[in-house]
């Protein structure tokens, strides 16, 4: 369990009964300094997004209202891209190793059955 994982536990955003499926981080090339998070739980995906003055926390659940229509995964030579579109939004992650898209992928699809 990474630091991340334990202050998101410690705020409450992650419940205690949640179990964590994938976490990955962005490869530090477009964003040098604040490099995004995707933490995938059996109930929801969290986004986090550093920032100079704190942080933002997207978090979309796997409830009903929220029902995945498409996720595609890009793979590139050395980087890939998740883009996860919902009932009412668009979730796109991008810039992680190769590999790591699809593991989110089947993170994705364990935590909606």
């Amino acid at each position: 369990m990474s630091r991340l994982t334990k202050q998101l536990l410690d705020s409450k955003v992650i419940g205690q009964d949640e179990k964590l499926l994938f976490e990955a981080r962005q490869i530090r090339f477009r964003n040098l300094i604040h490099p995004m998070s995707l933490i995938i739980t059996d109930k929801q995906i969290i986004i986090y997004a550093p920032q100079w003055t704190g942080h933002d926390i997207k978090s979309y659940g796997f409830r009903a209202d929220r029902r995945l229509l498409d996720i595609t995964v890009d793979s590139g030579v050395r980087r890939s891209s998740i883009i996860i579109r919902g009932m009412t939004d668009t979730i796109k992650f991008s810039d992680i190793r190769r590999n790591l898209a699809s593991q989110a992928l089947r993170a994705i699809r364990q935590a909606a059955e």
